[in-house]
């Protein structure tokens, strides 16, 4: 599944959807203006800290295996790019970050939120990927037989 966020305006504005993955993967990228990369930056380690405390045994297992990553090389002018992985992700969880926001950090949310709407301007910010396992490159193990046990030692005959 792809899908195309909405721009910031209607984001703001609107309940935003459920973000939730059932395939083995699942990609995120965000393109971030990189005059507001440290606000954002700022926001997704808010929502780390929330996901780490919370009480809510479903957050805390997100982030177990939520990874961010930023690019190092070309982005589109004036932007940054930074990529979601989540390897495999919590199947039937929201990932909706201003959802998160309000669930674990409801006296911030209002505000990291409209930083989060403000570092992704006004195009088209996010292209989601709900993936599926095809194909490995590498090598599966090979069998190794098992280790014989050695031989036990005659004992000497006593004198």
């Amino acid at each position: 599944m792809l899908v195309l966020a909405s721009p910031p305006a209607a984001f703001a504005q609107e309940q935003p959807a459920k973000r939730v993955f059932g395939g083995d993967t699942a990609l995120v990228l965000n393109y971030v203006l990189a005059d507001k990369a440290a606000d954002f930056e700022a926001v997704i380690t808010r929502v780390k800290e929330a996901l780490a405390k919370s009480e809510r045994p479903v957050r805390r297992q997100q982030a177990a295996n939520w990874r961010i990553f930023k690019t190092n090389g070309p982005a589109p002018p004036g932007k940054v790019v930074y990529l979601f992985a989540m390897m495999p992700p919590l199947r039937g969880a929201d990932y909706t970050i201003p959802t998160i926001l309000a669930e674990e950090l409801p006296a911030e949310a209002k505000e990291l939120s409209r930083r989060l709407v403000d570092a992704y301007g006004d195009s088209p910010h996010q292209v989601a990927f709900d993936l599926s396992f095809f194909m490995s490159f590498a090598q599966p193990p090979k069998a190794t037989p098992p280790k014989k046990a050695p031989p036990k030692k005659k004992k000497a005959p006593e004198s």
